[in-house]
């Protein structure tokens, strides 16, 4: 098989060659361009010593080594590159210890394919395979279960039984990886098309890396508002958000806390009052321990915390929602309702959906009439205003407006202003 390679690439491969040594684009990129897909990760392994391409390449950045290679970067022609030294003595030698058969293909500069691994027929089957069955790579960059799960779900594949078994016999040494890393490969599978079912076919690994999730598993809720237990519930709603990190995140944990509020009535029915409080408490903890971002990690608490939360239809209490939390956040809160309610028993929650829906149409009037003042600070400046009373006035003035109680119309505006904030 002959395969088009980038033009910058090929000049870098036959660099190298025409110093007598051999070069080929392998991994992710050669993948890539079997599968005619667009791609801007690009790695090239050489048994050319990296300080002779530094010689060559002044730019050339060496690196620390990675999974026991001899690693480098370099930037041509506006493409990111990594070279790294053989792992072995032959191309054969190196991709064997690499990771998965659709990992271990090269491409030489004359786009002529090596595969001695069979990844192309990986590629057909649409599956995940290990080259070593014992799964050595797993030992050597236990993260590597994560990426497997990871490549899997951006590709829509299965992972074949040999490699899920020695996922879940390998998963404890995930907790010798840096949590940085693990946090990466999290956002990249939970940002995927189907992250549920990737989750769901393999739980024991999931379970090692977020073990909080472990209480959901089976755990009956025991309320006619509820078709599934609480794990399933929360991989349902997490299937009915849109690809949001913040959304995916929100939706993963937002009933992490039931187990602990849960208590049953005198008839028998399950509740869980005070449950997105706990849960909220919890993913914090999560949160904290895999060192998310600020930003992430206060959204995210916020929606949980506000998932099961009753909004007003008052427009004075709708303006000061508004207010507060901002036009983004709020519209993310309709999504993690309507995806949890769309995840719960059809004959109980279509009621509630349909009211939703003309609730968040309000909001959204509202949300319109905030964006179409007409009105402000520099109009005010203009007619002598200035200071906190500009401030007063708009804030005055947008209240009025967006609960429907003064017209926006400039003209009725400006009387109102007259009369009422005469300078």
């Amino acid at each position: 098989m002959k395969l088009s390679i980038n033009p910058t690439i090929v000049n870098l491969l036959s660099t190298i060659n025409e110093h007598g040594y051999e070069a080929y684009l392998v991994g992710g990129a050669v993948r890539d361009a079997i599968l005619n897909q667009p791609n801007s990760d690009y790695d090239i392994c050489t048994n050319m010593p990296l300080h002779l391409i530094k010689e060559m390449y002044p730019k050339f950045h060496l690196m620390k080594p990675n999974n026991h290679r001899n690693t480098g970067v370099i930037r041509l022609d506006g493409l990111e590159i990594e070279i790294s030294e053989f792992k072995g003595k032959t191309i054969a030698e190196d991709l064997y210890n690499r990771d998965f058969t659709i990992n271990a293909m090269a491409l030489d500069k004359n786009g002529d394919l090596i595969d001695p691994y069979n990844g192309i027929q990986s590629l057909k089957d649409k599956t995940i395979s290990l080259i070593d069955k014992q799964g050595t790579a797993f030992e050597e960059d236990p993260l590597r279960i994560l990426r497997g799960i990871r490549i899997a779900a951006k590709m829509n594949f299965e992972i074949d039984s040999n490699c899920h078994t020695q996922m879940e016999f390998k998963k404890r040494l995930l907790n010798n990886v840096a949590v940085e890393r693990i946090y990466r490969e999290l956002i990249q599978i939970l940002i995927t098309d189907n992250p549920s079912h990737y989750i769901r076919e393999n739980l024991a690994i999931f379970f090692e890396i977020l073990p909080e999730l472990k209480p959901m598993y089976q755990f009956d809720q025991k309320n006619p508002w509820h078709i599934y237990d609480v794990l399933e519930h929360t991989l349902v709603v997490l299937e009915n958000t849109e690809k949001n990190i913040f959304l995916r995140f929100a939706a993963l944990f937002h009933d992490v806390g039931k187990p602990s509020k849960f208590f049953i009535d005198a008839k028998g029915i399950g509740h869980f009052y005070g449950h997105p409080e706990k849960s909220e408490e919890i993913f914090s903890s999560v949160a904290t321990r895999l060192k998310m971002d600020n930003k992430t990690k206060k959204l995210v608490s916020r929606l949980i915390k506000d998932h099961d939360s009753k909004l007003s239809k008052k427009s004075d209490n709708i303006y000061e929602f508004l207010k507060v939390h901002g036009f983004d956040y709020t519209l993310l809160l309709f999504k993690l309702k309507r995806a949890d309610n769309l995840s719960q028993n059809p004959e109980k929650a279509t009621p509630v959906l349909e009211e939703l829906a003309i609730l968040e149409d309000l909001y959204k009037e509202h949300m319109l009439r905030f964006n179409n003042l007409e009105l402000n600070g520099s109009k005010l400046v203009e007619l002598g205003y200035s200071g906190k009373r500009i401030k007063l006035i708009l804030d005055d003035v947008t209240k009025l407006v967006v609960t429907n109680r003064l017209p926006n119309d400039e003209h009725i505006i400006m009387e109102y202003i007259n009369r009422r904030h005469r300078i």
